[in-house]
């Protein structure tokens, strides 16, 4: 999924076909013909659905910190997201399960900068 996500633009559909172990594209074909892989594609998930089951993957939303994983969880794939509707449904996804603004979110999915060199030379904190 990371390999697409840049190319993720407006006027192009991803979607992923999951096949069973032991088979690839080839192999379907030769044991199921033509018929095989059209139903193969009919199951193929969009990408959205995708982001949506990856960044779930063991969040316990009905806890705080299972939602601080998925947020972090989909801060990865966001940045990589080209603008447009897919970024903008992830956010807003995320706005939704987190229960906070898209300022907020996108806050805390942007880095700081120089936060490294105002610790710097301080030593530890008594």
């Amino acid at each position: 999924m990371q390999a697409v996500l840049p190319f993720a633009t407006d006027y192009r559909t991803v979607r992923f076909v999951f096949l069973q172990d032991g088979h690839d594209p080839d192999s379907l074909c030769h044991e199921r013909g033509a018929a095989g892989w059209r139903e193969a594609v009919a199951r193929s998930v969009s990408l959205p659905q995708r982001i949506v089951a990856r960044i779930n993957e063991g969040a316990e939303l009905q806890y705080a910190e299972g939602r601080a994983r998925l947020l972090h969880q989909a801060r990865a794939i966001w940045r990589a997201l080209p603008a447009g509707v897919v970024k903008e449904e992830l956010l807003e996804y995320c706005c939704d399960v987190g229960a906070m603004s898209r300022e907020d979110v996108i806050d805390l999915w942007t880095p700081v900068r120089g936060l490294g060199r105002a610790f710097a030379g301080r030593g530890a904190m008594n």
